[in-house]
């Protein structure tokens, strides 16, 4: 990688991958206009504490000018791993919070990402899009049944299986929805291989065929497992045509599934029309999300759930169905204004912004680079300081008449704990 110009350029690094770059990017150009964006849960200090380079990672990070984080619990795992491994401290003033490191404040940001509106809109007015929601229509609402949806990954974190078993649950305490609700749960191919991987497909299916034996009849399955590829306008189909939205997953990053989910529900005039709906008419759209997910504290029309809580998901899941129309509706149009408008080019630009203002001194500066490998950092220091030298010690010290000499022992004369 090669900066063309560190005086004028700007440089952003992306998700824990390249957690280290900072480090080098710095120590190759003291004064890089540098920021950093996690896409990942930060952990909390307890977990992070275990990693062998758990103070070289912080001090990569601090390299930056600008540290993103989606939410604010991210940031405070950040800052608590830092006051309880390196000693700092942090300040918050007129809602921007800053790390002092050696002589430089290192701004957070917390800052949510968004979707491609633009691409999301055109998937919409494909022709392709129209006939796989024709298809659904005719296979779901033509037979009077109440779709609900997940999209997934399979993965242990996502919690498809507790999905499954409040779906169970739901069927099981309220028999009035049996032969009226369908879960379709779209669980994307694994993207590794594994003893963990193979035992969440096996619990998967496992609870499908249980639920489908157990409420299903002819013609009708409660869920419906789509584990094969699928084309992104097929997803965007079932978006449409679905009436609520389940992200269930008991860890999980940003997760952008249920701003998908809200933007297709809004659809366009040719969807709305098969649908039914005027294209003025009031859209309307319902979601249950985990509290463990990024985009959890966007989203405050959504029934927040704890995955782990199989009673309050299916409980949440029935309040969904049964909230009323006017309600739905207000909560969609809650979300779509703040999804729209807080897509990924309102993001891009809130952060790049600020890591211009953040930068706007570092021509003033006085930087000098210490340390080595990972544990090189770069000392700021103020326009009036004078490197200290042999010279000027000497000629003061012969100027002096009386003279204290202050020695510390433990460090200095004698090795650190040497008794």
């Amino acid at each position: 990688m090669e900066v063309i110009n560190p005086e004028d350029d700007f440089v952003w690094v992306h998700d824990y991958h390249l957690m280290a770059l900072p480090t080098f990017l710095r120590k190759r150009f003291n004064k890089v206009k540098l920021g950093f964006f996690l896409h990942s849960p930060f952990p909390s200090s307890e977990i992070y504490k275990t990693l062998p380079i758990r103070e070289e990672l912080l001090r990569a990070l601090l390299n930056s000018d600008l540290i993103g984080f989606h939410t604010f619990d991210y940031a405070r795992h950040f800052l608590s791993c830092c006051s309880r491994m390196l000693g700092l401290t942090y300040e918050s003033k007129r809602g921007y919070m800053g790390i002092e490191y050696c002589g430089r404040t290192v701004s957070i940001k917390i800052l949510p990402v968004g979707i491609h509106m633009g691409q999301l809109q055109s998937v919409l007015s494909l022709p392709e899009t129209e006939a796989k929601v024709k298809e659904l229509i005719k296979q779901f609402r033509d037979q009077d049944r109440i779709m609900l949806l997940g999209v997934d990954d399979m993965d242990i974190f996502k919690g498809i299986s507790l999905k499954l078993l409040a779906m169970e649950q739901l069927l099981m305490q309220h028999p009035e929805w049996q032969g009226k609700i369908v879960l379709v749960q779209i669980a994307n191919p694994a993207r590794g291989k594994g003893k963990d991987v193979k035992e969440v497909q096996a619990e998967t299916n496992a609870a499908v065929k249980r639920i489908n034996k157990t409420f299903g009849k002819p013609g009708y399955d409660p869920v419906v497992l789509i584990d094969a590829p699928l084309k992104f306008y097929e997803k965007v189909a079932y978006y449409v045509v679905a009436e609520c939205c389940l992200v269930t997953a008991v860890r999980d990053g940003m997760n952008l599934i249920p701003y998908e989910y809200l933007i297709s529900r809004q659809g366009n005039d040719r969807l709305n029309k098969l649908l039914g709906q005027e294209p003025s008419a009031p859209k309307k759209s319902m979601l249950v999300i985990s509290e463990f997910i990024g985009c959890s504290p966007s989203l405050s029309g959504a029934i927040r759930v704890n995955p782990w809580n199989i009673e309050s998901v299916a409980d949440a899941m029935d309040s969904a169905l049964e909230m009323a129309e006017p309600e739905k509706q207000l909560r969609h149009e809650k979300h779509y204004r703040y999804v729209s408008t807080h897509d990924v080019g309102y993001w891009a630009r809130s952060f790049l912004q600020d890591l211009e203002r953040t930068c706007r001194d570092h021509s003033k500066r006085r930087c000098w680079g210490i340390g080595f490998g990972l544990s090189f950092r770069v000392v700021a220091l103020d326009p009036n300081f004078k490197k200290l030298s042999l010279e000027r010690i000497v000629s003061a010290y012969k100027r002096t008449t009386t003279r204290a000499i202050l020695l510390d022992y433990d460090g200095t004369l004698m090795p650190s704990g040497f008794y």
